[in-house]
């Protein structure tokens, strides 16, 4: 019996699927290309209280930029068949709702049936991990304490504490950690390790203070981006005192150019040269990849302050540059517009598209049958080239991530992450 009108759609995510019968009528369905947005961030982490003279305090910075994708413009597909031809069109979404695979078919049926279903595999994106950030201000009481120390630069009581108890926790945890090496890993010694650990992220993030992120949605309207990211409030950590300086006690101590951030993007961007049209068709639909530059760095130059040996100049000053970063970051939402054909197939030809893709709109592998050598993919092979820089990338932050095992940059990440999808 002659099919007519076949139309299969499965939309998974994870072991969610939809499917519709054949029958008469259009048939439509939809999917998003991604859009990024770049968020940018510091947080500021105290390690150790100024002494009796002023000397010795010490903090930990860390500047963070994440770009987050989300889904962007709505591509609208007609999967309807007609009495002659069939037609197959697959979709499968990552979990941030962007495309992950599309397999698109049409088979004329004057002949055989000749089209396979193509699986597409599937591409990993890079994930963010943390566990958020809770700001020193809003987890320790504030003191009704005034410094008495002629420096005036004194740490609450609750600081000196988290500090110690810091301080005990990662010895207990290095003991654990000799014993293990000793004798076995037990169930119990394992559990206790991980409690330990624990207790440490808690006290490191009591002793975090996030500044709030900065966030660039590049478009045909903000092609390049300047902004400040400011540190959140430090002074939460010491005693109120009339004669006390924040910022000069900052420059002193080698830190004064850590507090206050310039925040940049750029790279050329264009506008998309085709906007999606709004009508159902019968083809893959999709934008390449461009290129951004982005970076975050100290908003003045370094300035070793007055009172700081040679030393202590030298550590300033890689204090200074470790904060520095530069990324590249792939924009699909400015990139050129791609439209690869699947219907049309004609009475007795056969006609298919499948293509896979990355979080971020990464083309990473694609195949296309027209029976008849109809050469279609002219326009997208470029593109492949595109998709494999994004997955390079891809594969570079999997492996920071692996290093970068610091409590203070996961959490700097989840919060930049938490920010810039507010407006999603």
């Amino acid at each position: 019996m002659r099919k007519s009108n076949l139309l299969t759609a499965l939309l998974a995510t994870s072991n969610f699927g939809w499917a519709a019968p054949a029958y008469a009528g259009e048939v439509v369905l939809e999917y998003r290309i991604p859009k990024a947005a770049v968020g940018f961030a510091v947080s500021h982490m105290i390690t150790k209280c100024p002494d009796d003279a002023g000397r010795g305090f010490a903090m930990d910075i860390v500047t963070g930029i994440v770009p987050v994708y989300g889904p962007g413009e709505t591509v609208k597909v007609n999967a309807s068949g007609s009495l002659f031809v069939d037609r197959q069109v697959e979709l499968e979404f990552h979990p941030n709702g962007t495309l992950k695979s599309f397999n698109g078919g049409s088979e004329g049926q004057g002949g055989p049936l000749i089209v396979a279903a193509i699986k597409v595999a599937s591409v990993a994106a890079a994930a963010s991990t943390g566990t958020g950030i809770a700001a020193a201000s809003g987890a320790a009481p504030t003191a009704a304490a005034t410094a008495t120390q002629a420096n005036n630069w004194v740490c609450h009581k609750w600081v000196k504490d988290a500090l110690s108890a810091k301080e005990a926790a990662q010895g207990r945890l290095d003991s654990l950690k000799h014993s293990v090496a000793n004798t076995r890993l037990t169930e119990a010694l394992a559990a206790e390790i991980g409690k330990t650990e624990a207790l440490i992220a808690a006290i490191d993030a009591r002793l975090t203070v996030a500044g709030e992120p900065v966030k660039w949605a590049p478009s045909s309207t903000s092609l390049s981006y300047a902004a400040t990211a400011e540190s959140g409030d430090l002074s939460v950590w010491f005693i109120p005192a009339p004669t006390f300086n924040l910022d000069k006690a900052l420059r002193e101590a080698g830190y004064g150019q850590l507090t206050q951030f310039s925040v940049t993007g750029s790279g050329g961007l264009k506008a998309p040269p085709k906007e999606v049209s709004k009508k159902p068709a019968q083809s893959l639909v999709f934008r390449r990849l461009v290129a951004a530059n982005v970076a975050i760095e100290p908003a003045a130059a370094f300035d070793a302050g007055t009172k700081l040996d040679a030393i202590e100049t030298a550590l300033a000053q890689q204090r200074y540059e470790a904060t520095k970063q530069t990324l590249a970051v792939m924009i699909p939402q400015l990139g050129q517009l791609v439209e690869v054909p699947f219907g049309n197939s004609g009475l007795f030809g056969t006609r298919a598209v499948s293509a896979s893709f990355s979080e971020a709109g990464a083309l990473s592998s694609i195949g296309y049958t027209n029976k008849g050598g109809a050469q279609a993919l002219a326009d997208v092979t470029s593109a492949v080239a595109d998709g494999a820089v994004e997955l390079r990338s891809a594969r570079l932050n999997a492996i920071n991530r692996e290093i970068d095992l610091r409590t203070q940059e996961k959490a700097l990440r989840e919060l930049i992450i938490a920010e810039v999808k507010k407006d999603e």
